[in-house]
């Protein structure tokens, strides 16, 4: 097992740096004071390949690997996480339309996205769905020229500022299932935007509600398929948390390099400060937790380049691990620099003030915890399906288990006598309708063979051993 970069990884990183310390570094304060960044910045980034970073060379893209990519968003954060961030959104919503969208919208977007002369935004947040995504209710009603959109998305980075945006609106019924992602450009009728917000952090990104009012989309800026949009919401995510993570563990890196320097020169009761032994413990605290967290990152991203079945779990991981290490990292670099570390001349209170939503974003640590618990839950019951005899894909290795095992496309429990359980709380995914009978424990129980029947028949059993089941749906594979 090597952990060591190759040369062409080194390099990657050495050109993000150079062009972070030489373009960003210098104007990061700036930035943040007048709420801005520069529109000119995006154009000299994707001339490095930057505002393409995995989208495949045949489109035009740079193509690397989301290892690699991390490298990009862990040097640039060392000059201005925010920055940083916000050009994350940027690839991740290229590689969206790169990977669903029409050849057509393609053709007509795509080059124009890999040069950042238009800057995208990602649209999934609403004032009444953070991290409850599919309960969205921004509305796009379908007509003879394309749609007509009402709804609010909240907390956008780039609001009123990019130049087009990556929207999941709600195309039919209530759920994911009923969830599309249309593209819709600045400038389109009907588009508008709420007033900047005064955020703690990420000052230097422009973040407003964006705001639909009968805003007229045309049927070929729907990206991919009408109920697709969830699952396209959802597939970036992963690649999206590693990048936030890497921002975070370079923007650390940075303070405790600068923490560093200033512990050299800060003298007190006759000597330099970095002299005294406690305070030595605190920086070896800081420089174990940074490297735990960087190869905790890389080996997430590793797993999800090669398609390991544990990826998903394993970038949850990396994500809550990395972006609280980084936030507990620059607020002990604050406390060593004392009362200037309070100062924004030294730029450590910002990093404190931009790393904090790097917890929330992309996915709250909250939920990332859930991920996890869910993965080792569902490891330790699943089991093939009595039915089919297929084993089943839930995105990770399963110990067997006779008795038990979860059924394909819904989120039910596979009891020994062939029958699914339906726990109450997941009625509304469809059995809620199908006639489905209680257990006396609130569960419903279908009879093998019938789940995709309108109106199965349903018994009810009190035998049923009752288990929670995580609620993304399942899918069987040979």
């Amino acid at each position: 097992m090597n952990f060591a970069l190759t040369e062409e990884q080194t390099a990657i990183f050495d050109m993000a740096y150079g062009f972070g310390q030489e373009h960003i570094a210098p104007h990061a304060q700036t930035w943040e004071k007048a709420g801005m960044i520069p529109k000119e910045l995006w154009p000299d980034l994707a001339v490095l390949g930057f505002g393409a970073l995995y989208v495949s060379e045949d489109m035009g893209g740079t193509g690397l690997s989301r290892l690699d990519a991390t490298l990009v968003f862990e040097a640039l954060s060392m000059a201005c996480p925010s920055v940083a961030a916000f050009l994350s959104i940027h690839n991740m919503c290229a590689k969206m339309l790169e990977s669903f969208a029409s050849d057509v919208l393609k053709h007509r977007v795509l080059p124009d996205v890999l040069a950042m002369h238009t800057v995208l935004s990602y649209c999934l947040t609403e004032p009444g769905s953070g991290s409850d995504a599919a309960a969205l209710k921004t509305r796009a009603d379908c007509t003879n020229e394309g749609y007509v959109v009402n709804g609010t998305k909240a907390f956008i980075s780039g609001g009123g500022y990019s130049d087009a945006y990556v929207c999941m609106v709600r195309t039919g019924e209530d759920g994911p299932k009923g969830i599309s992602t249309l593209y819709i450009e600045d400038g389109t009728k009907g588009l508008s935007f709420g007033a900047l917000e005064d955020k703690m952090g990420w000052r230097s990104q422009p973040t407003a509600q964006v705001q639909f009012d009968n805003c007229k989309v045309s049927a070929e800026n729907l990206v991919g398929e009408e109920g697709k949009g969830f699952e396209y919401a959802m597939a970036g995510l992963d690649g999206g948390r590693l990048n936030i993570a890497a921002c975070s563990l370079g923007a650390a890196q940075m303070a405790l390099t600068n923490t560093l320097t200033y512990m050299g020169e800060r003298k007190a009761f006759g000597r330099s400060i970095d002299q005294f032994q406690g305070l030595q413990f605190r920086l070896a605290d800081m420089e174990i937790e940074l490297q735990a967290a960087r190869t905790f990152l890389r080996q997430a991203a590793w797993k999800l380049d090669t398609g390991a079945p544990d990826a998903t779990k394993f970038c949850a991981m990396a994500k809550k691990f990395v972006t609280e290490a980084g936030s507990k990292v620059v607020d002990q670099c604050l406390q060593l620099h004392g009362g200037y570390g309070y100062l924004a001349d030294y730029g450590i209170e910002k990093l404190v003030r931009d790393l904090r939503v790097h917890q929330i974003l992309e996915g709250t640590n909250e939920i990332m915890r859930m991920i996890v618990a869910r993965q080792l839950l569902a490891a330790r019951w699943g089991c093939p399906c009595p039915v089919c005899g297929w084993k089943i894909d839930f995105g990770n290795p399963v110990p067997l288990r006779p008795d038990w095992a979860l059924i394909s496309s819904c989120d039910a429990i596979m009891a020994q006598d062939g029958n699914a359980v339906i726990p109450p709380h997941r009625w509304w995914c469809g059995w809620h309708a199908a006639g489905a009978a209680g257990t006396g424990r609130g569960n419903a129980v279908i009879p093998p063979h019938r789940w995709w029947l309108a109106n199965p028949e349903a018994i009810s059993r009190y035998a049923v051993k009752t288990l929670w089941y995580p609620g993304h749906a399942m899918r069987c594979r040979p």
